[in-house]
């Protein structure tokens, strides 16, 4: 019984779409008077949906219209996938500015390693010319210590371009990392603001590295907290089964064949437009004042997520909380955990050790710490003269320690060499960030100690001795 007029039928739009009917209805020109709109509209049931309006309006000799006339399409499907579509090409663009910066931020981080090694090395160093009572000591020890504050921030920006080392990843249970960043969280977060977690029960492990996890979980965690600092709230985590979707492979989630986990972190707190959500992940990029943020914290999340092989995905409006999902990769059911082992650091006994670092800092840094470590030295500037110094008296040398990153020829490289004239040399390798060396690779050296750049005088020594005694133990199993 319902009797369309142009008047009664504007109610099925929303008010926004009131401006351009007006124009199409009101538009007398002959050359505008026919129209070709999209327009959201809700049926009479209550549908929503789209509509694609092509027709004509015709007018009284008063100016007023009569009559509309034309036809009615349902473009609803097409219109949200095009929606969709220019949403994931968003998701890309960003994921590929992430990159960039991450390439970047790696490049600057690798130069800093190298000075923050010697600059921590040359402190310790200095440190044992005084007497503990000396007041230089004191000093030293807070220079070494804002070293060392240095070297997370490198960390960080490191871990923000997917490059850090990071730690192992093994086969883990969300549950117990989740339980102990609420722990952490409730001790840090206002009274008013409330925890709740949502575990579904028989979640699988995921593959990855706990420390990383409980930091991602503790940066969400703060952010939801200042954003309910002014009324309270409820801030919710919560872990699930998803399953993998071609949107989530286009963002470069990498199931291992078993799915995903969703580690969902919500709130209920003021929210944040569109603008600023489109700009959360970026370097830098904060809305706190300066005392509260460095803007890090979220581009770190970013970088752990991606380095877990995973995706995150944020939900948020103004005044409606915010809801960042993150999916990691489930772990292959025939994984087993690895606990890391910690073996003692005994000083040397005068083991010659061959140092190539292209970095002469870094080199006579390590040069110095060796050798007050009881170990004799010998260092190179490049990988083609240790190489020929090998060659020329295998048997001469202990251990080879070798950067990475050096010109013409790259730590892996050296070390593929050198065990090719002495199958049996240990090695450490030294690098500020190893993500860029592949598996494949590392298994192909067979046994060699990683020390991440920049370290300290007991990593170095530790690694030194681990690779000494790997080697003998090597040895003895042979015999």
């Amino acid at each position: 019984d319902f009797l369309p007029t142009l008047e009664n039928t504007r109610e099925f739009y929303p008010p926004e779409t009131q401006a351009a009917l007006t124009a199409v209805l009101h538009n007398r020109d002959p050359a505008a008077a026919a129209f070709d709109l999209e327009l959201p509209f809700t049926t009479a049931t209550g549908r929503s949906c789209w509509a694609r309006w092509i027709g004509r309006t015709e007018f009284r000799p008063d100016g007023t219209p009569e009559r509309v006339h034309g036809a009615a399409q349902d473009v609803t499907a097409h219109h949200e996938s095009e929606t969709a579509r220019r949403e994931l090409e968003a998701q890309l663009f960003q994921a590929q500015k992430m990159d960039t910066l991450g390439t970047l931020a790696g490049g600057i981080a690798h130069d800093f390693n190298n000075l923050l090694t010697g600059i921590i090395g040359f402190h310790e160093l200095a440190a044992d010319f005084f007497p503990a009572d000396h007041p230089a000591r004191p000093l030293l020890g807070e220079a070494r210590g804002a070293s060392l504050r240095a070297r997370a921030l490198v960390e960080q920006i490191l871990t923000f371009g997917r490059r850090s080392p990071g730690g192992a990843h093994v086969p883990l249970d969300l549950g117990p990392v989740v339980e102990e960043a609420r722990r952490f969280l409730r001790s840090t977060l206002p009274a008013m603001i409330t925890i709740e977690l949502r575990l579904a029960p028989g979640c699988p492990p995921v593959f990855g590295d706990a420390t990383q996890i409980h930091q991602v979980l503790l940066n969400l965690g703060s952010n939801a907290g200042h954003a309910m600092r002014a009324r309270g709230g409820t801030l919710v985590i919560e872990i699930a089964p998803a399953a993998p979707t071609a949107e989530l492979a286009l963002l470069g989630a990498d199931p291992a064949g078993e799915g995903f986990v969703r580690l969902s972190v919500t709130d209920d707190g003021h929210g944040m437009d569109e603008a600023t959500r489109r700009r959360i992940f970026d370097p830098f990029f904060t809305t706190k004042n300066t005392r509260e943020g460095t803007g890090l914290g979220l581009a770190v999340v970013h970088g752990i997520v991606r380095t877990h092989g995973g995706t995150i995905h944020v939900d948020s409006k103004p005044g409606e909380g915010a809801a960042f999902h993150i999916y990691l990769p489930v772990a292959p059911a025939e994984q087993d955990a690895v606990a890391p082992s910690f073996a003692p650091s005994p000083r040397g006994a005068g083991e010659l050790v061959a140092i190539v670092d292209d970095e002469e800092l870094v080199a006579q840094c390590a040069h110095l710490l060796l050798e007050n470590n009881g170990y004799t030295t010998a260092t190179f500037g490049s990988a083609t003269e240790a190489l020929a110094a090998i060659q020329a008296e295998p048997a001469r040398f202990a251990l080879l320690v070798t950067d990475e990153t050096m010109p013409y020829m790259q730590g892996t490289e050296l070390i593929a060499a050198a065990r090719k004239i002495r199958s049996d040399l240990p090695v450490v390798i030294m690098s500020g960030y190893f993500s860029v060396i592949s598996p494949e690779t590392f298994v192909g050296l067979g046994q060699a100690e990683r020390l991440p750049k920049p370290f300290t005088n007991e990593e170095l020594n530790a690694a030194v001795h681990r690779a000494l005694q790997s080697a003998a133990v090597a040895g003895d199993l042979a015999r």
